[in-house]
């Protein structure tokens, strides 16, 4: 995880205090990726890191508030890996005493204790207080009414902590120690299964070979798994593994276009084609459209190609969309492709965003001549250099 990543993270992990939630439910839907804030001169007093212990708790009260605040203008500020690096650990340090003497705030309801009981955990996580931690989840499970979400919480904050650890001190024979007990409650914790994607992307930072394993053994487990939402989840991440396999390997494309004739991936052959997974609801997306247009009039006689995908399920807006927006080139709908079904009643045809795990858009995947993907992050100035690159000669 990157240093902006961690900061980030203490900050949210802040926020939890004020009301606690454990999601159950798939999230459906796609996510939009906007554009970073432009960079500002990031204004913080660091003074307020300075937390002193043995005040009372309207001092931590206050000066948590104070901070949630300085970190709120310091996270929108797009401060530098140095400015992040200068701060990160007088955060965690100050969060680690705040949290630890909110943690018995009498006035807290059940919510609200869960949530800053959590926040505790993650800042001690952050320091590898794998003591602390495991005294705060025993201190939990005592209680006569233990708080379910809380435990389950505090198991999977344990067990990446000793990633963490264990990663940072390239200890490998600790890092596939922790990496099978995370594998164990990721079958026996929903809130380990569900944070199955993040966990992994944190030991990918220390073994990418790990990774691969511990996340193709979960795969199996999951798929012979009786709990459905193990079996959902399987699937997902099948389809980020595909994904992150793409580069360098070919890449399947089928369905329908919005007129409702078949897509002939072998008639792009020989070609370079960006792949567009997009939504006329997608503000990021609408925005890519005039760069996009412009690189296809530069480079589309010298061989290069736009697909766009569309995930709208409102058919009638995309058409209207397409006209209005004068596309030049052919457009994929998923929802028109899932709509064609065999005999049986099966799904003719994959959908290419749950094949791929996709669920930020915009995604912009090049593909070379020869078929095999180039980039899976080809928007803005990114897509400009790469087409540059295949096309040399074009002025």
């Amino acid at each position: 995880m990157s240093l902006k990543k961690n900061i980030l993270c203490v900050a949210a992990a802040s926020l939890l205090c004020v009301g606690f939630a454990f999601a159950q439910d798939e999230q459906a839907g796609f996510a939009q990726s906007g554009a970073a804030p432009q960079a500002q001169a990031p204004t913080f007093d660091e003074s307020l890191l300075d937390v002193p212990e043995g005040k009372d708790l309207d001092f931590y009260k206050e000066r948590m508030q104070q901070i949630q605040m300085g970190l709120g203008a310091f996270s929108m500020s797009n401060p530098s890996e140095e400015d992040i690096e200068r701060v990160q650990g007088k955060i965690v340090d100050a969060f680690v005493v705040i949290f630890g003497a909110l943690v018995a705030d009498p006035e807290l309801n059940d919510d609200q204790r869960a949530g800053m009981t959590c926040s505790y955990a993650t800042v001690l996580a952050q320091k590898g207080e794998l003591d602390k931690l495991q005294a705060l989840a025993d201190a939990e499970k005592a209680k006569a009414e233990p708080d379910a979400r809380v435990v389950e919480t505090l198991e999977v904050i344990t067990v990446v902590a000793k990633i963490q650890k264990a990663g940072k001190a390239k200890n490998d024979a600790e890092l596939k120690a922790a990496c099978r007990e995370f594998i164990d409650k990721a079958m026996t914790v929903d809130a380990a299964a569900v944070s199955v994607p993040e966990i992994v992307e944190g030991i990918k930072e220390f073994d990418e070979a790990l990774a691969k394993s511990t996340t193709e053994e979960i795969i199996a487990l999951f798929k012979g798994s009786d709990s459905d939402l193990r079996k959902r989840l399987a699937e997902v991440l099948e389809g980020e593994q595909r994904f992150n396999d793409l580069v360098g390997n070919e890449m399947l494309v089928e369905g329908l276009y919005l007129d409702g004739s078949e897509i002939k991936w072998d008639e792009y052959r020989g070609k370079v084609v960006l792949v567009d997974f997009f939504a006329t609801w997608c503000g990021p997306c609408m925005q890519e459209i005039p760069n996009v247009k412009a690189l296809y009039d530069k480079y589309h006689d010298a061989g290069f190609e736009v697909l766009s995908y569309s995930v709208d399920t409102d058919l009638d807006a995309l058409k209207k969309f397409e006209e209005e927006a004068q596309i030049p080139w052919k457009t994929a709908s998923s929802e028109l492709s899932a709509q064609k079904k065999n005999d049986k009643d099966e799904p003719v045809y994959k959908d290419l965003s749950a094949y791929y795990g996709i669920s930020t858009i915009p995604r912009m995947i090049l593909v070379g001549k020869d078929g095999k993907v180039i980039a899976t992050d080809a928007r803005g100035p990114r897509l400009a250099e790469l087409l540059q690159q295949q096309f040399p000669n074009v002025k």
